[in-house]
């Protein structure tokens, strides 16, 4: 099938939208800043999402045709994919990032601001004034499963068992209908405590092998959030060379509920259920195959072999810094 794609970008930025996110707020994020560049006559394309994995096929097709930059609009799945994409590469093609999802981690994580505009008038600032030496960007780290790629997280356990109820749940449309689309991955998690069942599992990080009995999930994190706000990791960051991981295991379901509210403010690093480790390999083998997500996407079961991959991705900074 042939596909009507843009075929001059040099001096562009290229827009990959996802209209659906956040329930569509994808789509009225993209309204705001059309306008914008419109109304201050900068080069651009925009390529819309129409399915999953859309943004993946985009990316990887339109990274050679060297735009500015590729422009992810949506949220922490539709940047996923472009990354993924990306990755496929191997050109070091720019990616920034506006967010305009449910939980857009990435975008708490790294301080891109949440209002469209100020994003995208950080964006065009950018490129503006920035030299052809790419001082306009920086470089991270992606974590990597065989051929899927993540951007924010890597897990195995019960959060991947929530990202699939997450993907099912009825109340998540009406949720994000309303503005509050971050509860979706708590209220999903609540569901699943009474359905999961923790198990042992062998995890191995840098050639140390330790076992962990009643494992309730292993999350590999490139950045400091996870699950739409929760400030999982609050040391991770990603551009130093090491992925940090926090293990919960052999706690109750009672504990794990009401200790559930301190990792939004990062306080749960004291629990004893709670295991934190970095290193740059990660093998998760398990008594029954455990459930994964990659940046809140469904990637298959363990056993796996989770792999920190430096400098892997060109970030624009729209952090102000």
């Amino acid at each position: 099938m042939a596909h009507n794609y843009p075929t001059d970008l040099r001096g562009k930025l290229l827009f990959i939208v996802n209209p659906v996110a956040g329930n569509g707020r994808g789509r009225r994020v993209w309204h705001i800043l059309e306008t914008i560049l419109k109304r201050d006559n900068f080069p651009h394309e925009v390529c819309m999402t129409s399915k999953p994995g859309g943004a993946t096929e985009l990316a990887s097709q339109l990274a050679a045709r060297e735009p500015l930059a590729m422009v992810a609009v949506g949220g922490d799945g539709t940047l996923h994919e472009v990354a993924q994409g990306l990755s496929i590469q191997t050109l070091r093609c720019p990616l920034a990032y506006i967010p305009a999802g449910s939980g857009n981690d990435f975008a708490r994580a790294l301080r891109i601001p949440f209002d469209p505009e100020e994003a995208l008038t950080r964006l065009m600032e950018r490129f503006r004034t920035a030299q052809s030496d790419g001082e306009q960007c920086s470089p991270i780290d992606m974590l990597r499963f065989g051929d899927i790629w993540a951007v924010n997280s890597l897990g195995a356990g019960l959060d991947g068992y929530v990202i699939k109820l997450t993907i099912e749940a009825k109340y998540k449309r009406w949720l994000n209908r309303i503005g509050l689309g971050s509860l979706v991955y708590p209220l999903t998690l609540v569901r699943a405590l009474f359905t999961y069942r923790p198990g042992t599992a062998v995890v191995t990080v840098d050639g140390r092998q330790m076992t962990f009995n009643k494992l309730w999930f292993c999350a590999v994190t490139n950045i400091s959030y996870f699950g739409g706000g929760m400030h999982i990791v609050p040391d991770a960051k990603p551009d130093d060379g090491y992925a940090d991981i926090c293990i919960v295991s052999g706690i109750s379901r009672l504990g794990l509920l009401l200790a559930f509210p301190r990792v939004y403010k990062g306080r749960h690093t004291n629990l004893k259920a709670a295991s934190f480790l970095r290193g740059r390999s990660v093998r998760i083998e398990s008594d029954k195959p455990l459930t994964l997500q990659a940046d809140g996407e469904y990637a298959g079961e363990t056993p796996a072999i989770i792999e920190l991959v430096p400098e892997h991705l060109q970030i624009v900074r729209l952090n102000g810094g």
